[in-house]
């Protein structure tokens, strides 16, 4: 079974476009070390500069595991980090049966 997030990320006033620009590199950096990530995405509010929503799966509890013990995630984490002001996270079941892929 796997295992996903839904992470709203507050960030700092005048951070949203640094903190757009390091979330591209970390997405780079995931698709590239970490095949049990099955989904990464981060997308902008429309309605407010500041908000994000940054959208994970991983393929079973042991993806998600490397995933936060990650040479680039510990790389990563604390910078993208510095520009952030709060997170709310939602978690969620992914059974293979509710999934559909294209």
């Amino acid at each position: 079974m796997g295992i996903g997030f839904y992470r709203t990320v507050r960030v700092k006033e005048g951070c949203a476009d640094r903190f757009q620009r390091l979330m591209l590199g970390y997405a780079k950096a995931i698709s590239m070390y970490e095949p049990g990530c099955t989904f990464h995405a981060t997308s902008r509010s429309a309605t407010n500069p500041l908000e994000f929503t940054v959208h994970e799966e991983y393929a079973d509890r042991g993806a998600l595991e490397f995933h936060r013990t990650s040479d680039h995630t510990r790389l990563w984490l604390p910078v993208i980090l510095r520009e952030v002001a709060s997170v709310s996270v939602s978690c969620f079941a992914i059974q293979e049966e509710d999934a559909v892929r294209s």
